[in-house]
C-alpha cells in the first residue's frame, strides 16, 4: 500500500476560502446595509427639510396675519381719526348755524317787537271796502318807510284811510308823498261783476313810487 505524503503542507498551509455563495451573500447584505443606511439618511434629511419647511411657512403665516392685523389696525385708526375729524366738522358747524340762528332769530323778534304798534295801527283801520294785499316797513336813513298796497272797492276811501293812519301815533310824522290808484284789471273786473262792486288796485307810499313800485303793482294784477 503506498502514500504520498506532501512533505510541504505542513510548512506552508493552504489558506482557507470561502466559497463564492458566502462572499455573494456577503457582498449582497454589505450592499443592502448600506442602501438602507443612504435611504435612511436621505429620508431624514427630507424630513428636516420638510419640518423646516413647515416651520417656515407657519412663521411666515404668523407674520403676515401680524401685519395684517397692524394694517387692519392702522386703517381702522384712520378711518376713526378721519370719523372724529369730520364729526368734530360737522360739530362746529351745527354750532355756528345755531349760533347764526339765534342771532337771526333775536333780530327777527327785535324787528318784529319794533313794528308791533304799527302792526297793531293797521289792525285797528277798520274800513268797510278797503283791504291791504302788502304792507312794507323799513328802516332808512331818513327813518321810517312805509308802503301799502291793497284793493278797494271806493278810491275816495283810500285819502280817509291815510288820513286815520295818520292820528295813530307809530304813524305821526309820516308823509305818504306817492299814491297811486290804478284802474281794475281783467280780472278784478271779473270779481267785481261776481261780487257787483267795482274792484281798483292802490299803493300808497312815503317814498316817491318808482318804475320798479309800478311794474311790481302791475305783475300782481295780472
Amino acid at each position: 500500500m503506498k502514500q504520498q505524503i506532501n512533505l510541504y503542507r505542513a510548512l506552508y498551509p493552504q489558506k482557507p476560502r470561502w466559497p463564492f455563495t458566502k462572499k455573494a451573500s456577503l457582498i449582497a447584505g454589505l450592499s443592502l446595509l448600506i442602501v438602507f443606511g443612504v435611504t435612511g439618511v436621505v429620508a431624514w434629511k427630507i424630513y428636516e427639510l420638510k419640518q423646516q419647511y413647515q416651520f417656515e411657512l407657519s412663521v411666515k403665516s404668523i407674520k403676515e396675519t401680524a401685519f395684517n392685523n397692524m394694517k387692519k389696525e392702522a386703517n381702522d385708526s384712520i378711518k376713526h381719526d378721519q370719523q372724529a375729524a369730520e364729526l368734530a366738522k360737522l360739530k362746529s358747524e351745527f354750532r355756528k348755524m345755531t349760533l347764526l340762528k339765534g342771532q337771526l332769530e333775536q333780530q327777527v323778534t327785535r324787528a318784529a317787537t319794533g313794528y308791533l304798534n304799527h302792526f297793531v295801527s293797521l289792525a285797528r283801520q277798520d274800513i268797510k271796502g278797503i283791504w291791504l294785499d302788502e304792507i312794507i316797513l323799513e328802516k332808512t336813513d331818513n327813518g321810517n318807510s312805509v308802503s301799502l298796497a291793497g284793493k278797494t272797492t271806493q278810491p275816495a276811501l283810500v285819502a280817509r284811510y291815510i288820513n286815520n293812519l295818520s292820528h295813530e301815533k307809530p304813524f305821526q310824522g309820516l308823509s305818504f308823498i306817492g299814491m297811486r290808484v290804478d284802474e281794475a284789471t281783467s280780472e278784478e273786473k271779473r270779481k267785481g261783476k261776481q261780487t257787483g262792486k267795482k274792484i281798483s288796485s292802490f299803493i300808497v307810499s312815503t317814498e316817491e313810487i318808482d318804475i320798479d313800485d309800478r311794474q311790481r303793482s302791475s305783475g300782481k294784477r295780472q
